[in-house]
């Protein structure tokens, strides 16, 4: 058998009108971002792959939307351009923002008056994804990031698909969409995501490691309330701690039982004496009442 192998592909290919638009998609690297916000610059982007090795459930996955208008761009600042774009079910659209606005690499390497483009994410309708820009003029290059979570419940065990893909846009809010091909980003080796969810409620899960060697960390909860009078336990499908108190009964009626919270059960001996010289006091070990002799 033929080993497979998968190619990753720059994906750049221009939506050409006579609006003069060109867009590209690319994955942030992995390791240049914390995970846990999302981040990246696309000029250190590698590639426009997702690759599901490097990513865990829960993870933001950053995604990087470029475009490009030339001269005879004929859109004006208050112009709004639709872009209408399917994601993959396993990513659920988490926020939008102008990757030319701050102080990144993107500004001095890549973007050319993009400062003041607006970016937005309007209500969602159907299944697809809609992003919306606004103050775009020409000979403009403008760095959208795109912040996904990943869900591992909705994920594609499938070696290759689609991560993000652009499928058409508009300028303003009345006309036809133009559609566009091929301006997408692979999702790769989705059976490779790590999944660190033990299914036990009483346990902290999380990702340890580094960016390319990660592994699961579980963390038990702790359900001790400090009190040794307690069986302490949590319930391992609603994570609930239970405290319940424990018998300190011995069996022995001479004795007094009771606990401490300190050290636990103890257990003190019944005095049976009566102040009488002419009896021999003792207990009955199930009755523990005085028997005079």
């Amino acid at each position: 058998m033929r080993p497979i192998i998968y190619l990753s592909i720059i994906f750049f290919l221009s939506c050409i009108s006579a609006d003069d638009l060109s867009f590209e998609i690319l994955a942030a690297a992995p390791s240049s971002y914390d995970h846990s916000t999302g981040g990246g610059q696309a000029c250190e982007a590698v590639d426009s792959t997702v690759h599901g090795y490097s990513y865990s459930c829960g993870d933001r996955v950053s995604l990087f939307l470029i475009l490009r208008t030339g001269s005879t761009y004929k859109g004006t600042a208050s112009s709004v351009i639709t872009l209408s774009l399917a994601a993959d079910p396993s990513l659920t659209p988490r926020g939008v923002s102008n990757n030319c606005a701050g102080n990144g690499k993107d500004t001095s390497t890549l973007c050319q008056n993009a400062g003041a483009v607006q970016t937005s994410l309007p209500v969602q309708t159907g299944g697809g994804l809609t992003i919306q820009m606004t103050k775009v003029g020409p000979n403009t290059v403008a760095v959208i990031r795109c912040d996904f979570i990943l869900d591992c419940t909705k994920l594609q065990k499938v070696d290759l698909c689609n991560a993000l893909e652009l499928v058409s846009w508009k300028i303003g809010n009345s006309g036809t969409p133009t559609g566009c091909s091929g301006v997408v980003a692979p999702f790769e080796g989705t059976a490779n995501v790590l999944n660190c969810n033990d299914g036990n409620a009483c346990t902290t899960d999380a990702v340890a490691g580094s960016s390319d060697s990660r592994y699961c960390s579980y963390t038990a909860k702790n359900c001790d309330d400090g009190s040794a009078c307690t069986t302490d336990s949590c319930d391992t499908t609603t994570g609930k701690c239970s405290n319940v108190p424990i018998s300190c009964d011995d069996g022995v009626a001479c004795t007094t039982d009771s606990c401490d919270a300190k050290v636990g059960c103890k257990h003190t001996q019944q005095s049976c004496c009566d102040s009488n010289f002419c009896t021999l006091d003792s207990c009955d070990l199930k009755k523990g009442v005085l028997i005079p002799l």
